[in-house]
């Protein structure tokens, strides 16, 4: 038996290995390919003496530029905010005003767009605290609508439709930047903040926004806080299109309205989503070739918006993921095939999740809860303690209040009346993300996993709410931020291991899996940061009899290690062979109680009795 986990083990390793291999040839690929744009783009200015040519190819790179921030909300968070080009005009006018009527350095305008455009930025984006997706983007397109109007209304400061005359040129720390120097100095700030980018998408925190992203109950149930991670969104999506305007105004000492309309928000969603949002490559070259689209047009032509529109609907439905996604992992399939000689990685042992409460005290208390959704009331009145160390399955028919009172021990609903303690500490009320920060795992009825992410990275997940957050260690990449992302790697292959995922599928994309392996993930993923109590809502179903034996017997082992169980689960038998405690839901109260070793009461063996398999529907 021992042979045969340390050969499982050394197999882990050496495909973590390969998977770790093939990224890094594809990362040093990516980023030589960001040079050489980026050296291209420096050296086109002497290659074309007219200064029309010059202009367009400096607006291309202030779009690429808005571009990268669009990516970090939209592809890497998921939020689909659209008011980039008013965040643009309000830096542009910012900057020009100051020149203009007050004649302020340089170095002062740049941080009054900066801090303007990024503070309006955030400002516009608030709305995607209540609100999500299409909705969202609606709420963002307004501003976008009404900024050209709101400039001519102020024509008296802001020239109207006639436009802002007057500005002097960019002087920065007492160098006169030319027009030739301002574009180059957009090629130097587009490459830093591509990288930075790229940076932010392979760390840490570039999982926590896709976790957000795709799995928002499931990542706050690991420990992150998503109303924080918004917040860094909208700096970090504002910052690039504040930059942008501070440069176009500047480069063209003029600004007007019609710079900053529907016609550049379509370019830029189109070319995100076309090209592939939340890759390296997708957006730059997205936003690039609908660019030079709509300079051949001409920006103001009608047929530029309807293109745009048309390309949008196009790229939607035939590249559903965008053209960099797909053509990656196709890369990334041929070069894995093709890398056989590769070091072994090491997996090291977790340490113990620390409780945050009392040792002696129940692991969980519930008292009278009581939980109602609108005039329905699921829960009326639940007693429920569990001991530390305890392995407990709550049965009972769908509706019975079995999965909703799971979701109020991990804070994903709030209850009516009644108390929640685990560990002694009383959690009721906490917001889900406090609960998963302190040591409480979670599955869900529906796998909740980032789908084009791989199984390694998803288990990841599990461990990135449950430490310090660096975000300036990210952005630089900087060794701290290595570190930790080793660690929390570390964390995630000895919880791949733990369950008994094949090797093969370190690598593998989540969307790739069938249902029964995607639950053995989100257990995985679960135990990521090695938590004391783990909840877990139908993670039989789907599975096996051979799956169901490897999760009863991983949860089992857990459980001989300390973690105590709560299962939800229709499968009686199988509750009946791996727990030592079962506690029967009926109509929202605990009907009976049975604990191993003691007779099982009468209500408890008629339940049993009745559904011995009991493979139901999912509860609702």
């Amino acid at each position: 038996m021992e042979a045969t986990f340390l050969s499982a083990g050394q197999a882990l390793a050496h495909a973590h290995a390969h998977f770790r291999s093939v990224r890094r040839r594809l990362d040093r690929i990516s980023l030589s390919g960001v040079a050489v744009v980026a050296a291209a783009l420096a050296i086109l200015p002497p290659l074309f003496g007219d200064s029309y040519t010059i202009a367009r190819l400096s607006n291309a790179v202030f779009y690429l530029i808005v571009a990268l921030g669009f990516n970090i909300a939209f592809g890497l968070a998921g939020e689909l905010a659209l008011g980039y080009a008013a965040i643009m005009a309000v830096s542009a006018y910012t900057s020009g005003m100051l020149n203009v009527y007050l004649g302020t350095p340089g170095i002062v305008n740049l941080a009054a767009s900066l801090g303007v455009g990024t503070g309006f930025g955030v400002l516009l984006m608030l709305p995607s605290l209540r609100v999500r997706g299409w909705y969202f983007g609606l709420v963002s397109m307004f501003a976008v609508l009404a900024m050209p109007y709101l400039i001519v209304m102020a024509e008296d400061w802001t020239g109207g439709e006639n436009g802002l005359v007057g500005i002097t040129g960019l002087n920065l720390l007492g160098v006169n930047f030319s027009f030739n120097m301002i574009y180059v100095l957009a090629v130097v700030v587009f490459a830093g903040l591509w990288l930075v980018v790229d940076n932010l998408r392979r760390s840490t925190w570039g999982l926590m926004l896709t976790a957000c992203r795709d799995s928002f109950y499931a990542a706050q149930a690991c420990g992150i806080n998503p109303t924080r991670i918004r917040m860094v969104v909208f700096v970090l999506a504002s910052v690039p299109a504040s930059l942008a305007g501070f440069l176009m105004v500047n480069a063209e000492m003029f600004a007007n309205p019609g710079n900053y309309d529907m016609n550049l928000t379509l370019l830029i969603l189109t070319g995100v989503v076309l090209g592939g949002a939340g890759t390296l490559w997708g957006p730059v070259l997205g936003v690039g070739l609908l660019a030079g689209f709509s300079f051949w047009v001409g920006p103001f032509s009608s047929y530029n918006a309807v293109a745009l529109g048309l390309m949008l609907m196009i790229g939607v439905v035939a590249f559903p993921n965008g053209v960099a996604r797909s053509t990656g992992k196709s890369i990334r399939n041929w070069m894995s095939g093709r890398m056989t000689d590769v070091r072994p990685s090491s997996i090291t042992p977790l340490r113990r999740h620390a409780s945050s409460g009392n040792a002696n005290a129940p692991v969980v208390d519930i008292k009278r809860l009581t939980i109602a959704f609108g005039a329905h009331t699921v829960v009326k009145g639940a007693n429920l303690q569990l001991q530390r160390g305890t392995f407990c399955g709550l049965v009972g028919p769908n509706g019975s209040g079995k999965s909703t009172i799971l979701n109020a021990i991990c804070g994903a609903v709030q209850a009516k009346s009644g108390s929640i303690a685990i560990d002694g500490r009383n959690v009721t009320g906490l917001p889900m993300y406090a609960v998963g920060g302190m040591g409480v795992g979670r599955t869900f009825q529906m796998p909740q996993l980032i789908g084009d992410a791989s199984v390694l990275e998803n288990i990841m997940i599990g461990g990135v709410g449950q430490t310090r957050k660096g975000l300036l260690g990210a952005l630089l990449r900087l060794p701290s931020e290595r570190r930790r992302y080793r660690e929390i790697e570390q964390s995630a292959l000895h919880a791949f291991q733990r369950v008994g995922l094949a090797p093969e599928l370190v690598g593998a994309d989540a969307d790739d899996l069938p249902l029964g392996l995607k639950r053995i993930v989100e257990v995985a993923r679960a135990i990521a940061a090695d938590p004391h109590l783990i909840l877990l809502d139908e993670p039989a179903a789907g599975l096996n009899r051979a799956e169901k034996l490897k999760l009863g017997e991983t949860l089992r082992r857990l459980n001989s290690e300390g973690v105590s169980v709560v299962l939800v689960e229709h499968n009686v038998s199988f509750v009946q062979e791996y727990c030592n405690e079962i506690a029967l839901l009926d109509d929202g109260l605990i009907a009976a109680r049975w604990r191993d070793g003691e007779p099982q009461p009468t209500i408890l063996r008629d339940y049993i009795d009745q559904y011995p398999t009991a493979d139901h529907d999912e509860e609702v």
